[in-house]
Formats: C-alpha cells, structure tokens, sequence
C-alpha cells in the first residue's frame, strides 16, 4: 500500500530530480529543474533538511524498484513455500491410503498440479453463503485458511472416489478435479 502511495505521488510530479539553490532574492530552497519547489530555513538545519530532502526525493525512483523487487521476491519464496507444505501434507494423507506404498509422491504431485489455480495469487475463492466475498478477499489469513481447506477437501474427495473406482492417470484427476469444481459450485451458488 505503501509503494503504490509512494508511486503515485511521484508519478503527480512533473520532475522529481531536485537540486538545492536559491528560489528568490538569495533565499535558500529546493527547486525542481529551475522552478522553485520551496523555502529552506536560512543556516545550518535548513541545509541539512534541504540536503535529505533532495537525497531522498532524488533516490526513489530507484528505492521504490528496489523495495517492489524484494516484494515480488519474497511473494514467490512465499509461494513455492505454502507449495512445498501442501505438496508434503498431501503426500502425508495419500500415504495413509492401504496399499499407497510408493505410489503417494506420483499422485500428490498430480493432485497438486490440477488444484494450483487455487493456490495463484489473484483467485478469488467462491464465497460461503452469509459470507462477504470482499472481506474474505481482504482478509490474508482468511484466504490462506480457504486455500488450505480447498486443498484438504480436494484431496479428501479423491481419496474418497479412489475407493470407490481406480484413478489411474492425469485424465482421471482431471475429470474428478471438474467433478470437484462442479460439486463447490453447486454448493456455493
């Protein structure tokens, strides 16, 4: 919120490359190009404010780069994190499956694969009823609680259904992953 508010101000300006010198009859100020920006306090603590405002003023095109960078950075770190938990802890419940002995990492990561959508940035889970979708949107651990439990369900449903009838492929995952979505938007709509 910060970096937008930050961006945006400085996208108002129409030069953000300041300098210090004089705006009028030998008065010390900051000035944009040759336009007058404003008065500095005559002395040392008017030089020094003027200097770090200059400073900063100047340095944030860059700063703001730099701190979108490392946001983005930390955003995918984050990302193949949660995807490394959920990987192990369907990995964890297919294991529990009698006769699953070899077989879990295979289907975990199908599994895995066919509800990623779920877990990109942007999607925007159905809303349960009574429920506001914008404020669950908003709301960062309501969100990763949903994503958790759409995974956890997911998984639920297909170890149910295995049971019941053989997955023996991606096309089988597939087609039990639309039954799935199917089934969620039913109940949510």
């Amino acid at each position: 919120m910060m970096l937008e508010r930050l961006g945006h101000l400085l996208a108002q300006i129409p030069n953000s490359t300041l300098r210090l010198g004089d705006v009028g009859k030998d008065l010390p100020g900051i000035l944009a190009g040759d336009a007058p920006v404003c008065r500095l306090a005559k002395g040392a603590i008017g030089a020094s404010y003027g200097a770090l405002f200059v400073e900063v003023v100047n340095r944030l095109p860059e700063l703001l780069t730099a701190l979108r960078n490392a946001k983005a950075e930390h955003r995918a770190k984050r990302h193949h994190e949660q995807r490394d938990q959920i990987h192990d802890a369907i990995t964890k419940v297919l294991g529990m499956r009698p006769g699953s002995k070899g077989s879990s990492g295979i289907w975990s990561r199908l599994i895995l694969t066919s509800i990623e959508p779920i877990l990109e940035e942007g999607y925007v889970p159905l809303p349960s009823s009574g429920s506001s979708q914008a404020a669950a949107v908003r709301d960062a651990e309501s969100v990763k609680k949903i994503e958790q439990a759409a995974v956890l369900e997911f998984t639920a449903f297909l170890i149910t259904r295995s049971a019941t009838r053989p997955i023996e492929g991606e096309d089988d995952i597939a087609v039990l992953h639309a039954e799935w979505e199917q089934a969620r938007n039913s109940v949510g709509g």
